[in-house]
């Protein structure tokens, strides 16, 4: 990854993760950090064979694989973030559908940044994210299990797990070296 991906990588997931609310307003809004992993996707490298790193600086929308397959996933949950921040309402089918689009949007996004990783030369922290990506997956779908059952007990040890991943989210992205972005 580059030190702008990464960058912007960590700052989408502190937003996501961290909420401090003024009254009613989240001044760390979701819909942001959804846009700030959007950008993150800006830029696709490969490593050349002379090990030189060479950017293929296309829009992402001209790309093909998993970045083209996330950004109407990312949109739809961006703007369902972006209402939620002005019009504060429950819908139970929305939130369902919320719910499984975030664990597509993340899972996919997980493994857009293992394949980046590991492009840059990073084996053993791609490994690393490798089990947050099934980690996540997991916290993700007990979250959503307990929501629809109302295991109230599971939540409250669901939250003390999430603040544990959040925690090792962070400490991994930064351990991850960005590359040269010489093109």
């Amino acid at each position: 990854m580059t030190k702008r991906e990464l960058t912007l990588a960590k700052w989408g997931f502190v937003l996501l993760y961290i909420n401090i609310n003024l009254g009613r307003w989240d001044i760390l809004p979701d819909f942001l950090g959804i846009f700030l992993l959007y950008l993150s996707l800006g830029e696709k490298y490969r490593v050349a064979d002379s090990g030189t790193v060479s950017m293929d600086r296309q829009p992402v929308l001209r790309k093909g694989g998993a970045e083209k397959r996330l950004i109407p996933f990312l949109s739809i949950l961006g703007l369902d973030y972006l209402v939620h921040w002005f019009i504060s309402f429950t819908f139970a089918l929305e939130i369902l559908i919320v719910y499984v689009v975030r664990l597509y949007v993340m899972y996919t996004y997980f493994g857009i940044l293992v394949e980046r990783i590991e492009a840059g030369g990073q084996p053993d922290v791609a490994d690393r994210f490798r089990k947050l990506r099934i980690a996540y997956v997991v916290l993700w779908a007990v979250e959503i299990i307990s929501e629809v059952l109302s295991l109230d007990w599971i939540l409250l040890a669901l939250v003390f797990a999430l603040i544990a991943f959040a925690i090792v989210l962070f400490v991994q992205l930064g351990a991850v070296k960005p590359i040269s972005e010489t093109a």
